[in-house]
């Protein structure tokens, strides 16, 4: 390779030859950037007095002018975000090339890394709390922890700097049928029922809005025609910390088969309870009452 554009000692980035005096001004550009996590508005609490901004304060930045922005600012993806706004933002830091001397906003990007409603069952989009799964060996599995504040479970109200523990448990559950119907499907083509047979669950430490993984192991697997069972161990990871764990046994089936077995257990438990409530006739209390 031929160095006469930049001298002697070009310094190679991907195919860009730059000039050492270029990269020694992007150094000491980098060491001037300030990092910051963006987390969702819920968790305003968490985000005071730290490197960490709300969606509703990074908003709040980009209408600033640069002069009072100050250094260049990293944007990290936490959790909690809603996915629209986060766009939103993402697309005015885009069409605005003064935003690009404020910010850089690669990372925010992950904010559309969220399963398909056919891998995590659900049909409202933010309610599902997960990544898409990506195999690491044959029986293990990572997925990105990926929380919108509009879900399901954090409707009512958020409650410290903590993620609540049945976000992770509902997280785990997602990972489980995710994993399963992804690379696991159980071989028919018509819609499959997941029962859960056991779960247990251990809460180890704080789970932060910060990035997170789960890491999926299957333990064990016995699959036939009819049904396949699994047994796996899913884990949150933060920081390099396991934060919960859980071990899950659950059973897959063909819809059309438990659908069925549901429905009888359904309607015999109903005639039974009914038949609790209703009033002993009068004839069989009077031949009751006359026994000696």
């Amino acid at each position: 390779m031929h160095a006469s554009t930049f001298g002697a000692n070009p310094v190679v980035r991907g195919l860009c030859l730059q000039p050492p005096e270029f990269t020694k001004k992007r150094r000491f550009a980098m060491m001037d950037d300030r990092y910051y996590f963006v987390v969702g508005d819920r968790f305003r609490e968490f985000a005071d007095g730290k490197d960490v901004l709300t969606v509703n304060q990074l908003e709040a930045l980009t209408r600033l002018p640069k002069t009072l922005v100050g250094a260049r600012k990293v944007l990290m993806l936490g959790q909690g975000v809603r996915q629209d706004d986060v766009l939103a933002i993402l697309r005015n830091c885009e069409d605005d090339p003064t935003q690009s001397a404020k910010f850089e906003i690669a990372d925010l990007r992950r904010v559309t890394d969220r399963a398909d409603e056919t891998l995590s069952h659900k049909r409202v989009s933010y309610n599902t709390l997960i990544g898409a799964p990506s195999r690491l060996s044959a029986d293990r599995f990572k997925l990105p922890l990926n929380i919108d504040e509009r879900c399901e479970l954090m409707g009512d109200h958020q409650t410290g700097q903590h993620i609540q523990g049945m976000i992770v448990v509902e997280a785990f559950r997602q990972s489980f049928l995710a994993v399963t119907e992804a690379f696991f499907p159980l071989g028919n083509e018509g819609k499959t029922y997941f029962v859960i047979n056991a779960m247990k669950t251990e809460f180890k430490n704080f789970l932060f809005p910060l990035p997170a993984d789960i890491i999926y192991q299957i333990d064990d697997k016995d699959v036939n025609e009819r049904r396949a069972r699994h047994h796996v161990t899913i884990t949150v990871i933060q920081n390099m910390t396991e934060c919960a764990s859980a071990e899950i046994s659950f059973t897959v089936y063909p819809a059309d088969v438990i659908a069925t077995k549901e429905a009888e257990m359904a309607a015999q438990v109903t005639r039974r309870m009914i038949a609790l409530h209703m009033p002993v006739p009068r004839e069989f209390s009077a031949q009751q009452g006359s026994r000696p």
